[in-house]
């Protein structure tokens, strides 16, 4: 019901804006390869700290089998129940005999990396492009929580685990473990620097939509809408967040001065193109897997 509300919402919205959203059917050609390519970048981005992470694990995985099942999980998180991740879950457990709980510490730890990394850009963008005070100061403080929320986390120590052979201790210890091996020797520096190419990557795809509908954004705020975007992406409310990061964005360029109306419409370009990469490339990187595993 949240997911339909915001689509109806964000297409009410759009159609009061539809004059102008129709520059965005004008892109050169030019400007919608840099759009897919970024796409691309950032889906290279995901299959790389995935395989990273499940290397720290001892799981030996190729980058292009990491590329195409990271594709498929892409495609199904549009589902719900986020079924990509579950889908992703079930194909590792079967190829590598990688526990749940392992498989969980991955996502948690690359959860939070991303939002400290995309939590602390935000915070200085607040500073940096929203006027101080007024109701700007609770954005600037989210910001600067989750930044503060997110260090804290995950240098939290991981010496104290529960004991015995039960089911949830056993699950809790593999998580533990999980986390300690993929954030050990650098590998949260590395993890951060993966972070920090995702953001630049959704931030220069919202500086060209914007751009396509007529307003060059300075750079700084869209690092600040990129962040935002990076964040909202990190909780699934609804199957793919469909329609809520459209209006969150939309919201936050009216916080920053500009139409509301005009995020919403640059936002909804973005996804537009990331759909269409991820079904263009999600369901043939599924069809060879289900080979795979029939194989």
């Amino acid at each position: 019901m949240v997911g339909i509300g915001c689509m109806a919402f964000l297409a009410h919205h759009l159609w009061n804006w539809r004059e102008e959203l129709g520059r965005a059917f004008e892109l050169s050609a030019t400007t919608l390869a840099i759009l897919a390519l970024l796409v691309f970048a950032a889906h290279a981005q995901r299959a790389f700290e995935f395989n990273y992470m499940l290397r720290r694990l001892s799981v030996v995985e190729g980058y292009f089998d990491s590329f195409l099942l990271t594709a498929v999980a892409l495609l199904l998180n549009y589902f719900p129940f986020s079924a990509g991740s579950a889908a992703r879950a079930v194909a590792l457990q079967q190829k590598h005999d990688l526990p749940y709980a392992s498989y969980l510490s991955a996502l948690i730890i690359s959860a939070l990396v991303n939002a400290q990394v995309s939590a602390t850009l935000g915070f200085l963008g607040c500073l940096a492009v929203l006027p101080p005070g007024g109701p700007h100061a609770s954005l600037v403080a989210l910001f600067g929580a989750a930044a503060v929320g997110g260090a804290l986390v995950m240098c939290a120590p991981t010496s104290h685990v529960p004991r015995g052979e039960g089911f949830v201790a056993k699950q809790v210890r593999r998580l533990v473990e999980g986390l300690r091996l993929i954030r050990g020797r650098g590998g949260i520096l590395v993890l951060m620097l993966t972070s920090a190419a995702k953001l630049l990557f959704n931030s220069l795809r919202l500086w060209l939509c914007f751009r396509a509908l007529g307003l060059d954004l300075p750079l700084a705020h869209a690092a600040l809408l990129g962040s935002a975007a990076v964040m909202i992406s990190l909780v699934n409310l609804v199957p793919g967040n469909l329609g809520l990061r459209e209006l969150l964005v939309g919201a936050l360029a009216g916080a920053m001065g500009f139409s509301p109306a005009l995020g919403m419409a640059a936002a909804t370009l973005d996804r537009a193109v990331v759909i269409s990469y991820t079904f263009v490339v999600g369901m043939p990187s599924l069809l060879a897997i289900r080979r795979a595993f029939a194989g």
